[in-house]
């Protein structure tokens, strides 16, 4: 595992129950280190990332559904939803001051974009994954600690 900020370790999870269309749970908890607030990103996975050389594995290329948030913790389980954050009331409203703010930058200092230019391989290397057609959240999913 690897260690993120504030060392916390990069932890794979399974969903084992959907409550509802808001909750899910997974199978880990604060004995593990889960804490509220957490985020954990969710998918299935389309193969896992292996080195032959070092004959070791790096985790699973996911094919991501949703990005939750964990909610209440037991100490072998925890309960994620997809919680928003809104903020009501003052003089002027947060979303306004932060698309106001988006606006003028643009305007100043012009729109960055991302753009992935080709890179020399040797393409009878290339090996990409299927992607994942599945876009609800299953059992068996796997939820990745976002560190």
């Amino acid at each position: 595992m690897a260690a993120g900020p504030k060392g916390k370790k990069s932890i794979e999870a399974e969903v084992i129950r959907i409550l509802n269309n808001k909750e899910i749970i997974i199978n880990k908890g604060q004995e593990d280190g889960i804490v509220i607030g957490d985020r954990f990103i969710v998918g299935d996975s389309l193969g896992e990332v292996y080195n032959p050389r070092v004959k070791e594995s790096y985790g699973h290329f996911l094919n991501i559904k949703e990005t939750l948030e964990v909610i209440t913790t037991y100490p072998r389980f925890s309960v994620l939803a997809k919680v928003e954050y809104k903020t009501e009331g003052g003089q002027i409203n947060v979303a306004l001051t932060q698309k106001a703010a988006s606006i003028m930058a643009k305007s100043l200092y012009g729109e960055t974009k991302n753009i992935e230019r080709t890179i020399p391989v040797n393409e009878q290397q290339i090996k990409p994954f299927n992607k994942g057609k599945n876009k609800y959240i299953s059992l068996g999913d796997l939820a990745i600690l976002k560190i």
